[in-house]
């Protein structure tokens, strides 16, 4: 027997779309008005991590560019 598939109206699905932001921004809603020494930690962790990949690609040119001059 096959079943028929079920469709929801746009109203509907607007309501559990903002349900779930609603949710998730409730979770987190705290964190706004948090000092941020956390996440300033956190900050700190991701601009050094990125600094250190920059690093690496500028690195990674040279070395490429060096190998295409030594192979000409």
């Amino acid at each position: 027997m096959k079943k028929s598939r079920r469709t929801f109206t746009a109203e509907f699905k607007a309501k559990v779309a903002i349900e779930a932001w609603k949710k998730e921004f409730l979770a987190g809603a705290g964190k706004v008005f948090d000092t941020g020494k956390d996440g300033s930690a956190e900050v700190k962790k991701l601009k050094k991590e990125n600094e250190d990949l920059v690093h690496q690609i500028g690195q990674l040119s040279v070395d490429i560019n060096w190998l295409k001059k030594k192979v000409l």
